[in-house]
């Protein structure tokens, strides 16, 4: 009888023995991190946008660099791992799929794409990108503030001329503005009709630098150079450009207003040093 109840002692330790390591296991998985996120990706120091909705994260980087010898550096969540690697050299001429996994196993893919449509040009005292991307007048405000800028604020005729010699130099091919000549400027009147701002950030605040239509008359002696009969569009064309080319109205190199949510213009980015 006492062998009976020390086999039976015996037999409850082993028992408690494998519960105990069951739940030490489950406890280890549940501590596990579910985190499997890119945080952030730099390439020759520019860092990437990335949409959290779609995965999606593009680079935009210098013309004439060479994407097909690329490496990129990537921030990942703690303790996740990516594959492709770090920091390891890729050809970016058709995007790439990185795995980004978690401590728990569980994946999520990020699509990243490099692309050369930025030519970024200098002077003494500012650095500038012409964005050679078709956007709307919102969406180019909101890409030059993702990349540390603003839509270019021209004050002098001096600054004039650089914009439009880079423009000269950048080999823009018209065709693909879809016959409209003109490239984002970062002046607007969206707020109040006929008040023209500095608003390359699209935030509602800038010094004012015309009023009035084509007859108004510049503030505080402030730059401008409109075009012939410009600006003409009352409260349908709110946003700033420059023209590339002679129209039958007005010159290249002289402003116009534009409709802002038009879909089909460059940009240029101003950046403060």
């Amino acid at each position: 009888m006492r062998r009976n109840f020390f086999t039976y002692l015996a037999f409850i330790g082993i028992i408690t023995v494998f519960s105990s390591c069951g739940s030490n296991s489950e406890s280890s998985d549940a501590n596990l991190s579910n985190l499997n996120r890119i945080s952030e990706i730099t390439v020759l120091n520019v860092s990437g946008i990335i949409n959290r909705e779609t995965n999606e994260i593009s680079v935009i980087v210098p013309e004439n660099t060479d994407i097909t010898s690329i490496v990129p550096t990537i921030s990942i969540s703690n303790g996740a791992t990516i594959n492709p690697a770090s920091e390891s050299v890729q050809d970016f001429t058709n995007p790439i799929t990185y795995t980004v996994t978690a401590e728990d196993g569980s994946t999520e893919r990020f699509v990243i794409s490099v692309a050369t449509e930025i030519y970024p040009f200098s002077s003494e005292e500012k650095r500038y990108e012409l964005v050679k991307i078709e956007m709307s007048w919102p969406e180019a405000a909101a890409f030059a503030v993702e990349r540390g800028g603003h839509l270019v604020e021209i004050n002098d005729s001096r600054e004039q001329g650089l914009v439009v010699n880079a423009l000269q130099d950048a080999n823009i091919v018209l065709s693909s503005l879809s016959t409209i000549t003109e490239v984002w400027l970062g002046g607007s009147d969206i707020n109040e009709d006929g008040t023209w701002i500095w608003d390359g950030d699209n935030d509602g605040v800038g010094p004012q630098f015309w009023t009035g239509g084509p007859d108004g008359m510049v503030v505080d002696d402030l730059y401008s150079n409109w075009g012939n009969i410009e600006p003409d569009g009352q409260d349908s064309q709110n946003a700033l450009t420059i023209l590339l080319v002679d129209s039958p109205l007005n010159d290249a190199r002289q402003w116009n207003d534009r409709a802002e949510e038009f879909h089909a213009l460059f940009s240029v980015i101003e950046f403060e040093e």
